[in-house]
């Protein structure tokens, strides 16, 4: 009894590392799109496309020490691109932030699943007040953690709750992204 529980503890430990070797890495660093919306005040002041690529990595991450992102197409990686960037006015008073970014999985250096992911958030008026970046913070989370449930499932729709687009996110087939794959 005790090498058939041996054996399987065995098992499940390579089948635990098998798995966690198939996430894939994120590809750094997380840029804007050439013809991206983005304030430039916001692009300036509050480093979205820094706090996006550090809080995707968190996530991406889980548990596995061992993981790192990587500055190479090789392998399994994800390569995010924000797009958009609302901000609205500045403060809390402004109404919701929002952020939208193309997701892409690459295989050895092949597009092979792509979309684009919306997340927003907002602060409650007269209750707090949050800057414009602190708000914008919360949405990068948001996507961040939705980028990472993505990675593990890219066949998967995933709803998007973006309270602002309040358009699903849609699966783009790697046919109709081959100038993405061009980039």
């Amino acid at each position: 009894m005790k090498r058939f529980l041996s054996a399987m503890a065995a098992s499940v430990a390579i089948l635990g590392s098998a798995a966690h070797a198939a996430n894939p890495r994120l590809f750094v660093p997380v840029t804007f799109d050439a013809g991206s919306d983005v304030p430039d005040a916001v692009r300036n002041e509050c480093g979205v496309d820094y706090k996006l690529q550090e809080e995707a990595a968190r996530q991406l991450k889980g548990h596995d020490k061992a993981w790192e992102p990587t500055e190479t197409l090789d392998g399994s990686v994800i390569r995010l691109t924000i797009l958009t960037v609302k901000a609205g006015a500045a403060g809390a008073m402004s109404g919701a932030k929002s952020l939208s970014a193309r997701v892409e999985l690459i295989e050895n250096g092949k597009v092979q699943h792509t979309t684009v992911m919306h997340a927003s958030a907002y602060s409650v008026p007269l209750l707090t007040f949050k800057s414009t970046c602190t708000i914008l913070d919360k949405a990068t989370r948001g996507l961040a953690k939705r980028v990472a449930q993505w990675a593990r499932n890219p066949d998967k729709t995933f709803k998007d709750d973006d309270e602002v687009a309040g358009e699903p996110a849609a699966a783009v087939s790697p046919a109709s992204q081959a100038s993405s794959a061009d980039r």
